[in-house]
């Protein structure tokens, strides 16, 4: 079914060239004016109008709705073939910005899946440039069937789909991923109105059911590129319903109120795909009382360029946003009010506000202080990620001791220290950090070996690198990691009118472990570390270690 037949792209390709050989044949046939920004060219035979009609981004969709299957093992759904129509009348509307060409899929012989990555792959052809809008949406049943290493795939019941064979015959969600994201136009969004948790829309085979029940959570969505959208109805584990009431899918019937009723959370007069999202996310929340989540996989940077409805009138207000799976359930303080909950969009008002992250039982999350604009459009992880510290810099006060058999008759007691650090963070990787170090320490000891009395002084210097991995649950962070130590070490031995000096310079291989506390900027530490120290006793190369302990106070910028 073909809703709002257009122009096939064949013939307008065949007019721009006719027009484009009378201008070059003619030379009177071109009439360029001057003015504005630059010249135009009105080619021969077109208006500028219609220039400017065929050359303008076209919105295409391809929405697929399955209601009957050939195995009777699949339940006929009520409303799936009627959510594309009706999802299709609405996109197709010209008073709401209508696309330019929407096709449903409904029939048997439509939405095999041969038929089905067929139809998604021709959009190529419907909408070959960068700048065009693609939107694909799939209402039926959805199911789970194993890979070959064992997992689960997600996969898209077709008309002709068999239980027994559903690798072979469903349509593994990772093919759909990939026609869709093998589309040239990088404003797209891919909307999956089924789900795989053997309730609702879904149906799962007796093995399946036994799977899905060792489950312990649901698994993210694949990462999509960045200028699409992944939409979908439920996350895995969680049914996606079909309603009496409404007649429709619960998500879907909610996805077509925001288009219908301008759900333009910014005022730039269209309706995005991200802010109909949101609508249809809360609204389907509250409609099923939580037991269905929308979810969505967003990589759109700026702008969502996806416009479902209306015509852009203006830049519009700012927007925060994010759709990270780590900032779910934060609400958005914005100047020490809260405005609004993640995932989604929070609308501001333009100038300078001061924006933090709060959620119960966990730290205070600061975004800093931002000016906004008309149409800004800010990413909460990305500001969270450009807020946190970069560097880490303190002071350490401990002890280094020197341990082993050869120096037990040294009687040597550990020598106070005192150091600098400085680490740079997400060294390499996000969970690496980059130390450096430098210590030194002094002590003055008196000891009676064999009762007589030895006084002796110990001086060191260490200059240090560690590479070390950081885990952080809250406001504690452990790092554990391997150290490399340069140490210069002097002992003068004083008895009677004897003095003897000791020295040795080397580098010491061994590791670093602690704990750190944040405390708004400031970190407080536990650290040790352990290294390897070989030395000279009567000619003979002896074992030792030398560790140190400290508490360190440093702080982040």
């Amino acid at each position: 079914m073909k809703l709002r037949p257009q122009t096939s792209p064949a013939l307008t390709l065949a007019a721009l060239l006719g027009g484009a050989l009378l201008l070059l044949s003619c030379g009177h046939a071109g009439v360029r004016e001057k003015g504005g920004k630059g010249a135009v060219v009105h080619l021969a035979g077109l208006s500028p109008e219609v220039v400017d009609r065929q050359l303008a981004p076209r919105k295409v969709a391809l929405l697929v709705g399955i209601d009957t299957y050939s195995d009777p093992f699949w339940t006929p759904l009520r409303y799936a073939a009627k959510d594309a129509r009706d999802l299709g009348a609405v996109l197709s509307d010209p008073a709401r910005g209508g696309f330019d060409e929407v096709r449903v899929l409904t029939g048997p012989e439509e939405t095999s899946r041969a038929a089905l990555l067929e139809a998604v792959r021709s959009l190529a052809a419907l909408a070959p440039r960068p700048t065009d809008t693609v939107v694909v949406y799939l209402s039926g049943h959805g199911t789970l069937a194993p890979s070959p290493t064992g997992a689960l795939d997600r996969v898209l019941v077709t008309t002709t789909t068999d239980p027994q064979d559903l690798r072979g015959t469903g349509l593994l969600v990772d093919d759909l991923l990939a026609a869709y994201e093998g589309l040239p136009s990088r404003r797209k969004a891919l909307i999956l109105a089924t789900c795989h948790s053997g309730g609702g829309k879904s149906l799962l085979t007796p093995q399946m059911e036994a799977t899905l029940a060792r489950l312990k959570g649901p698994s993210a969505l694949e990462t999509v590129s960045r200028a699409s959208l992944v939409l979908s109805a439920a996350d895995l584990g969680q049914p996606a319903r079909e309603d009496d009431g409404l007649q429709h899918d619960v998500y879907t019937h909610f996805l077509i109120e925001a288009l219908t009723a301008g759900a333009d959370a910014n005022g730039d007069g269209a309706v995005s795909a991200t802010e109909a999202h949101d609508h249809a996310r809360r609204q389907t929340y509250d409609y099923t009382q939580g037991k269905q989540i929308p979810s969505v996989e967003s990589t759109i940077i700026g702008a969502d360029p996806v416009l479902l409805a209306g015509h852009l009138t203006g830049p519009g207000l700012p927007v925060v946003y994010s759709y990270a799976p780590g900032l779910s359930g934060y609400s958005l303080k914005v100047n020490g009010r809260t405005k609004g909950t993640l995932p989604g969009q929070v609308v501001l008002g333009e100038g300078a506000h001061a924006l933090e992250l709060t959620r119960e039982g966990q730290p205070t999350l600061d975004l800093g202080r931002v000016r906004l604009g008309p149409g800004d459009r800010l990413a909460a992880d990305q500001l969270l990620l450009a807020r946190e510290p970069g560097w880490r810099t303190g002071l350490g006060a401990g002890a280094t001791a020197l341990t082993g058999r050869d120096l037990a008759r040294e009687t040597l007691r550990p020598v106070p220290r005192l150091g600098l650090f400085l680490e740079r963070r997400r060294f390499l990787s996000p969970s690496l950090a980059l130390r450096l170090d430098l210590a030194v320490g002094y002590t003055e000891q008196t000891a009676f070996p064999a009762g007589v009395e030895q006084r002796q002084t110990v001086r060191f210097l260490t200059a240090g690198g560690a590479l070390l991995w950081s885990l952080e649950r809250g406001p504690l962070r452990l790092q554990l990691g391997p150290h490399l130590n340069l140490a210069s070490l002097s002992r003068t031995f004083y008895l009677s009118d004897l003095v003897e000096r000791q020295s040795l310079t080397t580098l010491l291989p061994g590791g670093h472990a602690g704990v750190v506390l944040r405390l708004r900027g400031w970190e407080v530490g536990l650290e040790g570390q352990l290294h390897y120290l070989p030395f000279v006793l009567d000619g003979e190369v002896h074992s030792t270690s030398m560790g140190v302990a400290a508490l360190t106070l440093g702080r982040s910028f």
